[in-house]
């Protein structure tokens, strides 16, 4: 069934998934978390990685943090660094060892480097932005599979993760189900405007006739 739940998320775009999460009164996008490649397209569930500023032995020792060799498949790791603009917390090697074990992407509330091996990789990393400096002694990873909070949002450990050129949204476990079910609902309501106005009807009307404001919500 999880496998199923990745299938059918996968078939959704962030904001078809952005209005039915809407509807259900629940934050689920990561305002200023950005893709870095073109044509991004990311579905798994969230491995969460927490990092804490550092002490002065953290300073002197400059230690990386060891996450990735953990990660099982079909998860993505969420690196939660306090949005911290100053350092990275992926790199390079990060990358092709996360790519060899078929890992799809990464999310991170901060930076990352080495962009231009990132895109030739076409590896889907979302991020505040780019900087070079390292994050060894600037940042320290101190608990992984924990709740993290970016951008208001709490994502807990399984949590649901869809990310394209618009950005990433999560999807909380309890609620997957659900969500997807509503999502056809905004697809199906979709199409019919789009036919409505192929066929000459004001957007304003067609948009009424299916309830679009409530677009989530089964047309009776």
């Amino acid at each position: 069934m999880k496998n199923n739940y990745l299938k059918g998320l996968s078939t959704f775009d962030t904001a078809t998934l952005s209005d039915v999460l809407d509807g259900l009164g629940i934050e689920g996008g990561l305002l200023g978390i950005k893709p870095q490649i073109e044509n991004s397209n990311l579905v798994g569930r969230a491995f969460t990685v927490e990092y804490r500023q550092p002490d002065e032995l953290d300073k002197e020792l400059k230690q990386p943090a060891n996450f990735i060799d953990d990660i099982p498949r079909n998860y993505i790791p969420v690196l939660a660094n306090n949005g911290n603009l100053y350092c990275t917390v992926w790199g390079d090697i990060l990358t092709k060892v996360a790519q060899q074990k078929g890992i799809q992407g990464t999310v991170i509330d901060g930076c990352c480097r080495d962009i231009n091996y990132i895109r030739t990789s076409k590896y889907n990393l979302f991020s505040k932005d780019v900087f070079m400096q390292s994050g060894k002694g600037r940042t320290v990873m101190s608990q992984v599979n924990v709740p993290v909070t970016i951008s208001g949002v709490t994502i807990l450990p399984g949590d649901y993760i869809r990310g394209d050129d618009n950005g990433i949204v999560i999807i909380p476990q309890k609620n997957i189900k659900e969500v997807i079910e509503l999502s056809n609902n905004v697809i199906r309501k979709e199409k019919a405007i789009r036919q409505m106005v192929d066929e000459g009807s004001r957007l304003d009307k067609a948009r009424d006739k299916v309830n679009y404001s409530h677009a989530w919500e089964v047309q009776n």
